[in-house]
C-alpha cells in the first residue's frame, strides 16, 4: 500500500483518540459509540460498530475507523 494510506490510517487513529479520549469538544467531535462488549483481547477503549443504511456513510469517518481501531493492542 502507498505512504499516502498508511498517512490517512495514522491520521484517522490520532483523531479517533482525542475523540475518545475528550480532547475535542462535544459539539464537535464526531460521534462516536463506545462498545459495551467485555472481551478481555484487544483494547479497552472498544468502538460499537453499528449496522450502515446508506452507501453515503459507507467511506465516513464513523465507519472507516472502527474496525482499525478495534483491532489495535492497549
Amino acid at each position: 500500500m502507498s505512504t499516502l494510506h498508511y498517512g490517512r490510517i495514522r491520521r484517522d487513529m490520532i483523531k479517533t483518540y482525542k475523540v475518545v479520549t475528550g480532547k475535542y469538544h462535544q459539539s464537535v467531535a464526531p460521534a462516536l459509540g463506545k462498545g459495551s462488549m467485555y472481551v478481555t483481547t484487544g483494547n479497552d477503549m472498544r468502538l460499537h460498530k453499528s449496522h450502515i443504511k446508506y452507501d453515503l456513510r459507507k467511506f465516513g469517518f464513523r465507519s472507516r475507523v472502527v474496525k482499525t481501531w478495534n483491532s489495535l493492542p492497549s
